[in-house]
């Protein structure tokens, strides 16, 4: 006789692999992937009870493989198609599946079962409904842009520490562009920043984007100028030359991934150059974004691949999960696997676009509030460290 596996096994297995996955997506074959289901249940009731817990499992298991296929901000973004043509019909994705595991404690029913999905087909319906698919996805970026407008001597710039709203015609264009190239912005707040000067160098470009969780900042200053008559532009009245110039910095390793200087000149009733201004600006953003998604993924695909030795897990599964979540949340960092997990320590394997130096320093900087984190020793290919309950 069979003996079925430890529920609460299971239960650990997929806390610890939900977010991340634990084995690469095949390009169009097949995934073999874990779920688990709940349901209420009652004595006269129970085979309508299993039955939904057992299709809630299904659920979760295409789903899983989802997360592989779409990239969280193509998932918050394009959700409603995503939920018609995959999670409203899963059971077209399942090519078949076993149950493991089930339990019952009062009226709660769950099942954990292992599912074949149908990635080809997962794909297929995707792109059908234009849903745009890649399992790596954009880094998210800060925009530091000073502008000055003609006629002005003072830049204006969301980062020299007041509260008020500032227009800034060159940051809202560059925005707009990265944003339909498909990069998430991160959403800066003008408060308790510092004396900031408004040519950020690199590292304080760097600081500010590690303030608000960014992957990549993009900086530099744009400019405004009376320019004379604009007849190249079909304009009548004055004509105005901006002109811009910007660098993308990898927050990760203060790398240079891209630049971008582009030079407009266009006619303007408002008298400040601000036509001008939103023009180049998106010229430059369109560029700098190809640029961006160019050099970010070619450098993604010669990342180093890094070890985490994390002591102190035993007893404590809940901070070592917050700890592992906290790590996948920092910029540079993809792919977190668990390779190991002994009594007292876990080994995690991770892509890391930088240094293991540089990943000790960003891990020292977490603030947690149910435990500390001490270095233990950070060497070429590794890192360890303690996890100390508060």
């Amino acid at each position: 006789m069979k003996m079925r596996a430890p529920l609460v096994l299971i239960l650990l297995f997929l806390l610890l692999n939900v977010a991340t996955g634990a084995q690469a997506l095949p390009e169009n074959g097949e995934l073999s992937v874990l779920g688990i289901g709940t349901s209420k249940v009652r004595a006269e009731g129970m085979a309508s009870g299993r039955e939904t817990a057992l299709q809630a499992a299904l659920n979760m298991a295409v789903f899983r493989a989802l997360t592989d296929v779409v990239s969280p901000e193509a998932m918050a973004g394009q959700f409603q198609a995503i939920n018609e043509t995959i999670l409203n019909r899963t059971d077209q994705f399942v090519r078949d599946y076993k149950v493991l595991t089930d339990a019952t404690v009062g009226d709660t029913y769950r099942v954990v079962v292992q599912a074949t999905v149908v990635v080809g087909r997962l794909k297929e319906s995707l792109k059908a409904a234009g849903v745009r698919m890649g399992q790596r996805a954009y880094p998210q970026v800060l925009v530091c842009v000073a502008e000055r407008r003609a006629g002005v001597l003072a830049p204006v710039y969301w980062w020299r520490g007041r509260t008020e709203v500032i227009e800034n015609i060159s940051q809202t264009a560059l925005s707009k562009a990265l944003a339909d190239a498909g990069f998430p912005l991160a959403q800066p707040a003008a408060v308790a920043l510092g004396a900031y000067p408004p040519e950020l160098g690199d590292a304080e470009a760097v600081a500010l984007g590690r303030q608000f969780q960014a992957e990549v900042v993009v900086t530099g200053a744009a400019s405004a100028d009376e320019a004379g008559s604009a007849p190249a532009t079909g304009g009548t009245g004055s004509g105005y030359r901006a002109t811009i110039a910007l660098r993308a910095l990898r927050v990760a390793d203060s790398r240079q991934i891209a630049l971008a200087q582009k030079e407009v000149t266009a006619a303007d009733p408002s008298g400040d150059g601000r036509e001008a201004l939103g023009a180049v600006a998106l010229q430059a953003g369109q560029e700098l974004a190809a640029q961006i998604g160019q050099t970010w993924f070619k450098q993604a695909a010669a990342e180093s691949r890094l070890e985490v030795v994390v002591k102190g897990v035993g007893g404590k599964i809940a901070n070592f999960v917050k700890f592992r979540g906290a790590l996948s949340a920092l910029p540079g960092v993809d792919n977190v696997l668990l390779k190991t997990m002994m009594p007292d320590q876990a080994i995690l394997t991770l892509s890391y676009q930088g240094t293991a130096r540089s990943l000790a320093d960003a891990i020292m900087a977490q603030n947690f509030q149910s435990f500390t984190v001490t270095m233990e020793g950070v060497y070429p290919e590794a890192i360890q460290v303690t996890i100390v309950p508060r």
